[in-house]
């Protein structure tokens, strides 16, 4: 009941400036709040976007690896299937 009175007096005495101030603490008020969950929102989408880009880098290197490692099985098989032809080429000649 105490604020009730104090605002009753203050829109008393100042009227339509007492209600601009309300007004604007309001506005200040929210708009703050605004800016703080904006910024809390901003931060959890770079936490998000840093994951996003720590997770790819080693998906990467992983893709890297198996592709090596591939390479290295295509290259032996290729090499054996050479030895293989020429043995057959080695054998038809005998």
């Amino acid at each position: 009941m105490n604020l009730a009175t104090d605002l009753t007096s203050l829109l008393q005495q100042y009227g339509g400036w007492g209600i601009a101030a309300i007004v604007i603490l309001g506005l200040v008020y929210f708009y703050k709040d605004f800016k703080k969950t904006v910024n809390c929102k901003d931060q959890k989408f770079e936490n998000l976007y840093q994951k996003y880009l720590e997770s790819t880098e080693q998906h990467h290197k992983e893709m890297i690896n198996v592709v090596t490692e591939c390479t290295g099985v295509l290259v032996t098989v290729n090499d054996s299937l050479k030895k293989c032809e020429l043995r057959q080429e080695l054998l038809k000649h005998d």
